[in-house]
């Protein structure tokens, strides 16, 4: 009965708003043309239905979804967007660049034809999709220091220059404690999973058990928190 009901009120409600023009997804379109239906009845000009691509998310499978945590938000910040797409699958590098980019297709058709015949690195046309994207956004200024960052930290294994130092008095930790300084917002039950699952490397050695005790060095200890989170420890007062 659901099914059955849902168009019928998303199609009122086209009525209800007087709507002259819908921006959907595909998998809308029946719902829609509900709306034009129902306005005709009502005596109104039908709206004009413009709809969109859906594409796979991030991982590879099902559509993107908020709830399912396979996107990139246009709320998330241009170093988000960047590493996020850089996560996507190869074979959905020329579908994104075609739906969400304002590349050439022509430049886009040349990119595919290139990979196909391994002429190009996959990971490379994925780079120009994550910059066009975080440009579109956020500017062209934005997009190149998202790269440089991306090929510093994660290409050429170094810790960014603007990783934030925090600073603290105990030289004998557990992990749990650590994760909670960098992350002082995250609930303890949020810190205990985020270390459970691996997130957590300290000195570049993987740390999964959150009461383990760790001995800090006296210099600085760098320690990353998932894939992007990256911090410098120091001991003092």
């Amino acid at each position: 009965m659901h099914e059955l009901i849902y168009p019928i009120l998303q199609g009122y409600d086209s009525v209800m708003l007087r709507s002259d023009l819908t921006i959907v997804g595909t998998d809308q379109l029946f719902n829609e043309m509900m709306g034009r239906f129902f306005q005709e009845k009502f005596e109104q000009e039908p709206q004009v239905i413009i709809t969109t691509k859906i594409t796979p998310g991030l991982d590879g499978k099902c559509k993107q979804s908020k709830s399912l945590g396979n996107y990139v938000a246009i709320a998330d910040s241009p170093r988000d967007k960047f590493g996020k797409i850089m996560s996507l699958p190869d074979n959905l590098i020329i579908q994104w660049m075609e739906v969400y980019t304002t590349i050439l297709l022509d430049k886009i058709k040349e990119y595919k034809t290139k990979m196909s015949n391994k002429e190009i690195n996959p990971r490379d046309v994925k780079l120009e999709l994550a910059k066009a994207i975080v440009e579109r956004y956020h500017g062209r200024k934005m997009a190149e220091r998202e790269e440089k960052w991306f090929l510093e930290t994660f290409s050429k294994r170094e810790f960014p220059d603007n990783t934030p130092e925090i600073i603290i008095e105990n030289q004998r930790i557990t992990a749990l404690e650590l994760v909670s300084h960098c992350f002082p917002k995250k609930s303890k039950s949020e810190t205990k999973r985020l270390i459970i699952y691996g997130a957590l490397k300290v000195n570049g050695n993987k740390v999964d058990d959150p009461h383990q005790v760790i001995n800090l060095d006296n210099g600085v200890n760098y320690v990353k928190i998932g894939k992007r989170n990256f911090f410098k420890i120091k001991l003092g007062v």
